[in-house]
């Protein structure tokens, strides 16, 4: 099955209890106008945008009623109230948030309410800051039962629809959700949900949170089938820390040193040949000291990222060998014994994924799904989504008929509650036998915080926790 990338919540009746203040806006409207504006007439069109309450309001009461006063009245309305008198969350929202977060699965609002009126709504709750994209009614040209809101969300956190969770309260929320082919949640507010569509939902729930213990079942699920792809090496692989990216994989047949900048190195085997690795040209990964190692071994290979060839500490380097292998990404590079595959990153350089006797070895470099809450743009936050998924793609695709044994992916601390998302994406969607954090800039926690959620404890014999400089550890 598809993994789940991505959250979308209706808003009005699902995350606020907005839904008996919008009945009472309209009964009131009802009143001012002297037009019968009643419940039941009101719940036909609760879910959809404002071009289809208007078109059922002028299909019943006539051409010439005053559509637009009747909906100021609404509005004028719930807003006093709110302003007022606040807006109650609806239970288990927040908890369900929180979750989802933790998860790195991002969110987004898709309400068919228009943008001024569901902005307030969403601060005054406290709601706003968290989601990622918003999508409101007056963007859409088809209302709910129609999926185009959800789709335009879908898009905007760089998920295929598919691979969505639609959270909804009413039938035609619902029926959307059905409709875009994701997982749909149906937790009603003042309205049942038809039986046919009951009957086609992931879960009727009574609140959010009870929604997370089927998305924990799903996720496992995924997890589950990226383990069932994973294959121990070949043969012993010694891992040592050396320091942030920093890493050494002593194989039988050869050492490969990866990002190495600072730190001390374990003695270097001569007896076989050292494969030298630098994504990028950043000084937390590359250091011109890599080339005090020529002669370390009987034979050295330097495979660099090209962006490293034209930084000031390369260019000052006096004793660059020749014979460095460059690569870009979409390069494949034959280096002595190895074959190594270069991706892009989604900050600077290549990650590398090398073809060894034990088995794919893959090490992200900087290639992480880069995400700071309240620093970045909707704009950034997707394309940095879709370029990160977009590049997991090819390396899962690549690893479908030979899975990596060895990964070094990052926990960056630095990403605060998002510090474990690329790590998350990373293990769902291409997975490897054994996985070793990097880019924990020395915090000797990162390994154990991502080991108390849910995806962390269904790899806790995958996940190999090097946290300090010099550890080490022997796998297959």
């Amino acid at each position: 099955m598809q993994g789940i990338r991505a959250a979308i919540f209706d808003m009005d009746g699902l995350m606020i209890d907005s839904e008996g203040l919008s009945v009472e806006g309209w009964l009131e409207a009802g009143r001012i106008l002297n037009v019968p504006l009643t419940e039941d007439f009101v719940n036909q069109f609760r879910g959809t945008n404002e071009n289809y309450s208007r078109a059922l309001c002028l299909k019943t009461f006539g051409d010439d009623f005053d559509y637009a006063h009747c909906r100021q009245i609404h509005d004028e309305y719930i807003s006093r109230v709110i302003h007022r008198d606040g807006i109650t969350v609806k239970p288990g929202l927040i908890e369900l948030l929180d979750w989802l977060e933790a998860q790195g699965i991002p969110c987004a609002v898709a309400t068919s309410t228009s943008q001024p009126r569901a902005e307030e709504r969403l601060r005054v709750a406290g709601l706003y800051d968290r989601f990622a994209a918003y999508v409101y009614g007056s963007q859409v040209k088809r209302s709910k039962p129609d999926p185009e809101i959800f789709q335009l969300a879908a898009a905007a956190l760089g998920a295929a629809p598919e691979e969505s969770a639609v959270f909804e309260d009413s039938p035609n929320g619902v029926m959307a959700g059905l409709a875009l082919g994701g997982l749909t949640f149906a937790v009603p507010d003042r309205i049942p949900i038809p039986e046919e569509s009951a009957a086609r939902v992931t879960a009727l729930t009574k609140t959010l949170a009870d929604t997370i213990p089927v998305l924990q079942g799903r996720m496992l699920a995924d997890a589950n089938e990226a383990k069932a792809r994973e294959k121990e090496p070949a043969a012993p692989v010694k891992v040592t820390l050396i320091g942030h990216s920093g890493v050494l994989a002593e194989l039988p047949d050869a050492t490969l040193l990866f990002d190495w900048w600072k730190g001390d190195l374990p003695a270097i085997r001569k007896e076989v040949p050292l494969y030298v690795f630098a994504s990028h040209a950043h000084g937390d990964h590359f250091s011109p000291k890599v080339f005090d190692l020529a002669g370390s071994a009987c034979t050295v290979h330097y495979i660099l990222s090209d962006d490293i060839r034209g930084c000031a500490a390369f260019r000052r380097a006096a004793n660059a060998p020749a014979g460095i292998h460059w690569a870009k990404p979409g390069d494949t590079v034959a280096a002595g014994s190895l074959t190594v595959h270069a991706y892009a990153s989604t900050d600077e350089g290549c990650a590398f994924a090398a073809e060894t006797s034990a088995g794919r070895i893959w090490h992200a470099g900087d290639l992480n799904w880069w995400t700071w809450p309240g620093e970045e743009t909707q704009e950034e936050f997707t394309d940095m989504t879709v370029r990160y998924r977009q590049e997991l793609k090819k390396a899962a695709a690549d690893a479908a008929d030979d899975p990596f044994v060895l990964a070094f992916v990052p926990l960056d601390p630095r990403q605060e509650k998002r510090y474990s998302w690329g790590m998350a994406e990373f293990l769902r969607t291409v997975g490897a036998a054994h996985i070793v954090p990097i880019h924990c800039w020395e915090d000797e926690t990162m390994a154990e915080r991502f080991l108390q959620t849910d995806l962390g404890r269904a790899f806790e014999k995958e996940l190999v926790p090097l946290m300090r400089a010099g550890q080490s550890a022997v796998i297959g």
